[in-house]
């Protein structure tokens, strides 16, 4: 690792080598980063970093669910839902733990975040929950890949459909989530067609604008996008090392070309634009591979 890393600073710092998504994204510093765009951020759900009781007990009262994660995490992991039914004074927790999922049924809100978040909210993020689109009553959202081209161009160059399992709160297949093509979800569900180029709008709006506000290169973005009844589009997460569980999909074998195909082209794009910059880079580099 520390060979690694060694190499990776010098191709950086003495061959000017650019490198692009080099680490996780802050869903805290996205979130923050759209939501003072206006386009941007009809596309948040509404979000709090850190909160306060209060905090959560309004997003409860006013959306009936509230998922509750952590800034830095991935793959679903420590996510929990907060749901009120109306016809009923409980307050109900859904959950992964030991690798399964798990709901509890609690008196009061107290008594929940207590036995739920013993530890507080350091780190954490309580967001809006969005009453999705349904297959057989479990919620799809959506991954979509994005990538610069050969042109550092932004392009959609996947999409899939993911369904949660029977009692998750998330769509990953280790929680026993599946996977389908977007086309074959929305016909099965008898949604609106046109709501994949909403998906896909979407997503190349958010791309150019964390690319523009991010610092550094970035190259592709992973998004976990939800459509809800009325047929707005909303962004859970955009990741910088989006997993690669969808492709499994039979279906979905062209667009895992694709979306491998296309880092290499913007790789090849922002070599070229080394080379322009600095001619002399290319005797540094015949240099650098005698070594």
């Amino acid at each position: 690792m520390a060979f690694s890393k060694q190499v990776k600073e010098r191709l950086q710092k003495e061959y000017d080598i650019p490198w692009f998504n080099p680490g996780f994204f802050n869903k805290w510093d996205v979130h923050q980063m759209l939501i003072s765009d206006h386009q941007a951020s009809m596309h948040l759900p509404e979000s709090y970093f850190q909160p306060e009781f209060t905090d959560i007990q309004n997003l409860l009262e006013k959306y009936k669910q509230v998922y509750i994660k952590p800034a830095n995490g991935s793959l679903g992991l420590g996510i929990q839902q907060l749901i009120q039914k109306n016809e009923e004074p409980f307050v109900y927790c859904r959950f992964r733990n030991n690798e399964e999922n798990r709901l509890r049924r609690y008196s009061s809100l107290k008594r929940l975040l207590r036995r739920q978040f013993p530890f507080g909210f350091e780190g954490m993020i309580a967001q809006q929950g969005i009453n999705l689109l349904k297959w057989h009553n479990n919620p799809i959202d959506f991954r979509i890949h994005t990538n610069k081209d050969e042109q550092g161009k932004w392009c959609v160059s996947a999409i899939a459909a993911k369904i949660a399992g029977t009692g998750s709160i998330t769509t990953h297949v280790k929680s026993g989530g599946e996977v389908k093509t977007a086309k074959e979800i929305l016909r099965d569900i008898g949604a609106n067609p046109a709501i994949l180029k909403k998906i896909n709008d979407t997503a190349l709006l958010l791309s150019e604008r964390i690319d523009a506000n991010m610092p550094g290169f970035i190259g592709e973005i992973g998004f976990d996008i939800g459509v809800d009844q009325q047929e707005h589009v909303w962004m859970f997460e955009a990741n910088s090392k989006p997993g690669r569980t969808i492709f499994s999909h039979p279906k979905l074998k062209g667009d895992d070309l694709q979306s491998r195909r296309l880092p290499l082209e913007y790789a090849i794009f922002l070599f070229k634009q080394s080379i322009e910059k600095q001619p002399e880079l290319v005797n540094a580099n015949e240099h650098f591979l005698q070594l």
